[in-house]
C-alpha cells in the first residue's frame, strides 16, 4: 500500500502596515505599531525611513518586537510644524517570512501631524 505525501510551498511573501499609536504621543515621543501578515525575522531600525514635511524632525528611536508579526517603533525628539511618516524602505530590507519570502513593497505609512509652536 503506498502512502501519499502531500507538499504545501510557501511562496507568498509578507506584507506590512503600519499605524500611529496616538495614546503615545507625548513627551515629544511618538509610537508607531508595524503588523507583518504573518511571523518575519530580521527585523530593525535599519528597514526603516522617517519622512518629513515642513519643519517637522524627529530620529528612530527604539524597535521593541511585541510578537512574531508585530513591532513597536518610537520616533524620539520629535519637533518643528509639518507632518511625519514611518515607512519601510522598499527595496533594502532582509525583512522575510519563516520560508525565506522577502517583505515585497513597502508598508503603508501614516502621517503624524506635528504642530507648531503656539
Amino acid at each position: 500500500m503506498s502512502e501519499r505525501l502531500r507538499l504545501r510551498i510557501d511562496t507568498t511573501p509578507p506584507t506590512a502596515t503600519i499605524a500611529l499609536d496616538t495614546t503615545t504621543s507625548v513627551d515629544g515621543n511618538v509610537r508607531y505599531t508595524v503588523t507583518f501578515s504573518e511571523a518575519v525575522s530580521e527585523v530593525d531600525l535599519s528597514d526603516f525611513t522617517l519622512i518629513s514635511t515642513g519643519s517637522a524632525q524627529g530620529s528612530l528611536g527604539s524597535l521593541v518586537q511585541i510578537d512574531a508579526r508585530t513591532y513597536q517603533i518610537t520616533i524620539s525628539n520629535v519637533v518643528g510644524s509639518g507632518s511625519l511618516t514611518l515607512s519601510l524602505n522598499s527595496n533594502s530590507t532582509d525583512i522575510s517570512d519563516l520560508a525565506g519570502n522577502t517583505l515585497t513593497g513597502a508598508g503603508r505609512p501614516t502621517l503624524h501631524p506635528v504642530p507648531g509652536p503656539g
